[in-house]
C-alpha cells in the first residue's frame, strides 16, 4: 500500500513541477545572456583599447 501511495503524483505536484523547471530555464537563460553581455563589453573594450594603441603608434608615441 505505501508503494502505490508513493507512486500517485497529484496535478498540483505535476504543477509545481513544472512551474519549478520553466523559472529554473529562465534564470539560467537571464545567467547566461549576462555573462554573454560582460564579455561582450570586455571584449569591445579591448579592441578600443588596441585601436587607441594603433593611433598613438602611427602618430609617433613610444610603447613605453
Amino acid at each position: 500500500m505505501a508503494t502505490n501511495t508513493l507512486c500517485q503524483v497529484t496535478a498540483d505536484e505535476k504543477e509545481y513541477a513544472l512551474l519549478t523547471s520553466l523559472m529554473k530555464g529562465e534564470l539560467d537563460w537571464r545567467s547566461g545572456m549576462r555573462d554573454a553581455e560582460r564579455r561582450g563589453h570586455k571584449e569591445g573594450h579591448n579592441e578600443a583599447n588596441l585601436e587607441n594603441a594603433r593611433k598613438m603608434k602611427t602618430m609617433g608615441f613610444l610603447p613605453e
